[in-house]
This record gives C-alpha cells, sequence and structure tokens, in this order.
C-alpha cells in the first residue's frame, strides 16, 4: 500500500515540476468520445422485436470490449448465447466474428439443442475468450462453456468444438481463469441446490459440489482467481431455520480439492446485512473483485422492506481482508449500504457490475428502478473506506443514472447496466435497452475518468495495460 501511494505522489508530483498541472476530474460523466453521446446499441436481431440481453463485460488492452448475453426470437422458442465485440469508439469491430457478433448456434455443431445463454466472459493471457452460461439438454439445463480465438471463432483447442457442458444439471453464473498457468474455473449453482465448481487445464475437467455447512439452500453467483491460483467464489445461503438468503465468500485450495482453512473459518465466511424484516431480508450477490491490496470486495443487492413493486432493496458492499476477515478500515464493520432511488424502489434488478481501481476506490454499476418494466442504469463510486465518492457523477451524489433507452420513449424503459468494467481507466457498461417490449438491444455507455492508470497495472500484472489510451 505505501509504494501505491508514494508512486501518485511521485506523479502528481512530477506533473508539477514539469509546470502542468493535474487534470481537473470530471469522473462519471458520459463521455462523448464514445458514441457520440456516450451511449451505443447494438442489435442481434434472430428475429423481429428479438430480445437481446448483455450479461457480461471483459476489457481487452487495447481498449476494445467484449460484452457476453443472450439473443432470443420474438416468441422466446429459440435462445442462443451470443459474444459481441466493441470498438473504443463504441461501434461494433468488424474483424471480429460476424461484424462484430459471434452467436453460439448448437445447429452447426451436429447437437440437438435449441436454448443457450451466457452469463459471464473472460480473458486468458493469450488472448482466448472463455465464456460461461448455461444450454438446454431437452429439459434440463446444464452448465455451458465455450472458448472462441481472438477473431472470434470457436477454438478447436478447447474440448475439439470449442464447446464444452457440465455433467450435472444447472447453470454456469461465472468463469475466470488464472493467466499464470491457463487454469479455467466457473462456479455455478445445480438444480438440486448446491453450489458447483468446474476447474480444466488439460484433458478432463474436475467438477465438484459444494455444501455450506447448517445451509438447506445455497448459490455460487461469482469467482476470482487469485495470483496464487487460489480461487475465491461468493455466493447465497439459506441457514437451516432461517428464511432469507445471506452472503457467503469461500477460498479453495488451488487445485481445487478442498476449501483453504486459512480463510475465513474453515474456508467460508458470511455476512447478512438484516436490516428488513424475515419476509423482505435477502441478499443476494451481484459481483466480486480482488483490490490492490489482496482484498475481497462483494457487491450485492440488500432487500431493506416491502416496496412498490415486491420489494424494496439498496446496493450493498463488503469488503474482506485477505484472510477473509470484515475489513475494518471499510464502511462499518467491513460493510456498507448505498441508496439509489429510495422510497420503496429497487437499487437493483438482480443485475449489476463491479470495478476496483488501482487506488482503491469501488465502480459499480446497477439497475435502479420503481419497478422491473421501468428501470434505468445507474452508476456510482466508492472511496477506499467505503463512503460515496461524492464528485463521481458530476452532481455532487456520487451517483448518475443514465438512460440507455435509444430512441428516448415507448416500452417501459427496462434499460440498466448488467455490468461495468475499466477501460484504459474510464468505466465502461454494458446492460440491456428497450427499444420497444420485447425488442431490446445491447446497450453501452462510457463514463469519463481522470484516473492515470488501469487497475491491471498497479497490481503487478500488465495484461489489462495499455500505454495508449484508445
Amino acid at each position: 500500500m505505501g509504494f501505491r501511494n508514494r508512486s501518485r505522489r511521485w506523479i502528481v508530483g512530477l506533473l508539477l515540476a514539469l509546470g502542468i498541472p493535474p487534470l481537473a476530474a470530471q469522473d462519471g460523466q458520459l463521455d462523448p468520445g464514445f458514441g457520440g453521446n456516450g451511449t451505443a446499441f447494438r442489435a442481434v436481431d434472430l428475429d423481429t422485436e428479438a430480445r437481446d440481453l448483455a450479461r457480461a463485460l471483459a476489457v481487452q488492452p487495447d481498449g476494445h470490449f467484449l460484452v457476453a448475453g443472450s439473443a432470443s426470437d420474438d416468441d422466446g422458442e429459440v435462445t442462443k448465447a451470443v459474444v459481441m465485440r466493441v470498438r473504443p469508439d463504441g461501434s461494433p469491430d468488424p474483424a471480429f466474428a460476424s461484424g462484430g457478433v459471434f452467436v453460439l448456434d448448437f445447429s452447426v455443431l451436429g447437437l440437438g439443442y435449441v436454448q443457450g445463454s451466457a452469463t459471464s466472459v473472460d480473458l486468458d493471457a493469450a488472448g482466448r475468450i472463455l465464456v460461461a452460461g448455461h444450454l438446454r439438454d431437452g429439459t434440463t439445463d446444464r452448465p455451458l462453456l465455450f472458448r472462441l480465438t481472438p477473431s472470434g471463432t470457436l477454438d478447436p483447442t478447447f474440448f475439439g468444438d470449442g464447446v464444452a457442458a457440465g455433467s450435472l444439471a444447472g447453470e454456469a453464473r461465472d468463469v475466470d481463469v488464472d493467466r499464470a498457468t491457463g487454469v479455467v474455473w466457473a462456479v455455478g449453482t445445480t438444480t438440486t441446490g448446491w453450489i458447483w465448481t468446474w476447474r480444466w487445464q488439460t484433458g478432463t475437467p474436475a467438477e465438484q459440489q459444494w455444501l455450506v455447512p447448517g445451509a438447506d439452500q445455497q448459490t455460487g453467483q461469482r469467482i476470482v482467481v487469485q495470483p496464487d491460483g487460489k480461487p475465491i467464489l461468493a455466493g447465497s445461503f439459506v441457514a437451516t431455520g432461517s428464511t432469507d438468503y445471506d452472503l457467503l465468500v469461500a477460498r479453495l485450495l488451488a487445485d481445487g480439492t478442498a476449501s483453504d482453512p486459512s480463510f475465513g473459518g474453515g474456508g467460508l465466511a458470511t455476512h447478512g446485512f438484516d436490516v428488513a424484516p424475515p419476509d423482505y431480508d435477502d441478499d443476494v450477490v451481484l459481483d466480486l473483485a480482488l483490490d490492490a491490496e489482496g482484498r475481497v470486495v462483494v457487491f450485492a443487492e440488500t432487500e431493506v422492506g416491502p416496496g412498490t413493486f415486491d420489494s424494496a432493496s439498496d446496493l450493498g458492499f463488503l469488503r474482506l481482508t485477505a484472510a477473509g476477515a470484515p475489513d475494518p478500515t471499510f464502511g462499518t464493520g467491513g460493510s456498507a449500504r448505498v441508496s439509489f432511488l429510495g422510497s420503496g424502489a429497487r437499487d437493483a434488478w438482480y443485475e449489476g457490475g463491479l470495478a476496483v481501481q488501482g487506488d482503491g476506490r469501488i465502480v459499480a454499476g446497477s439497475t435502479p428502478g420503481g419497478s422491473p418494466f421501468s428501470v434505468q442504469a445507474g452508476a456510482l463510486r466508492l472511496n477506499e473506506n467505503g463512503t460515496l465518492d461524492l464528485p463521481f457523477g458530476g452532481g455532487g451524489t456520487g451517483r448518475i443514472l443514465i438512460d440507455l433507452e435509444p430512441n428516448g420513449g415507448g416500452g417501459d424503459e427496462r434499460c440498466g447496466f448488467a455490468a461495468i468494467g475499466l477501460e484504459a481507466g474510464r468505466v465502461v457498461g454494458a446492460g440491456s435497452s428497450e427499444w420497444n417490449d420485447p425488442d431490446f438491444d445491447f446497450g453501452f455507455a462510457r463514463l469519463t475518468n481522470a484516473y492515470l492508470f488501469v487497475d491491471g497495472f498497479e497490481i503487478g500484472s500488465a495484461f489489462f495495460w495499455s500505454a495508449t489510451a484508445p
């Protein structure tokens, strides 16, 4: 931590010595260099009035970013996994797949599946693209993983045709790659309510099921691999005798055979925000990240009581030390809550993304709205200590609401951020953009950010850093 702070002071001092004042920060406002006004849209359109839903985002070293999700026809009978690559100006990359879009068509592979979707995307050290999601095998959902080449074609070195399916019924929710070793990790949930993990490097993948002691139900939502190869996963669980979901964070050994006893209590840490009566007290993991100090940051939706539509919720943040204990320097006892809209509204509709800057500040995107039919894209930034970074967004609140709806009206304005990332230090978000229900496109936004380096450079890896900002 000392090195990071000294280097930051040294950079600012050098600018002053050269007579160049640091730029005035106008962080968190729409960047007109992206799409002309800070937003952009792209349709997959398997059919007229198709539903294209973005779920995940990964940023390449050159400033291009990948968005994964699903595309369905207008009656919902066919759903396919989709990956799109977007250039730094907001336009689709014509060098990727077909016009910038890859659609996983099982029929081309001779497989009898019709339904499939993508929920996570990541890059390995060679620039190959790993995608996780699920497929429908008859009437059974199964975890899906596939790998694309950097140019957007299925990689035949990955299970022969680029596609792998889990043997257990369920779905994969997240994928992460250990870039030092090439080990691929995925996490999800089985249909029996257990946490599912998948580890692969070469040969046969190792699938595991995990049960939280004293729990009746558990879900695996997000996974991230530490520099030492140990994966950290986050999800939710219902304790026996309870009726609400709390958060769980677990760390496994690098070989995936057992939990790491040096983390939390026997490999597991749990947390409940517990701010509402039992009928309105669920905590749901939205995203997970590591910061430059190796601390674990969890982003969640936490119910706070009954609302105008089902329930009201805030955004919850939890930070743990590298040993799995609540970080006392963050929020109150390691956690913080932020109310985006208040007044009985929900600050997230089960979607949201997280990115941690190298200086420890936390950027989050969500889907705040009074109902699932009236949602906007929301972004905020927290300081390293868990308080709102008030200058972010330009309004003095640390928050910004963005209308991702391209035509300014129509439908029910069901638009929001499902994912957030850092692109050359700037904040990029991806989500769904409604034209007219049921017609949705992928929607993107980029926000200004005066931060000098992206986090990958400061935590000792140059993989996500480029010398020139696109």
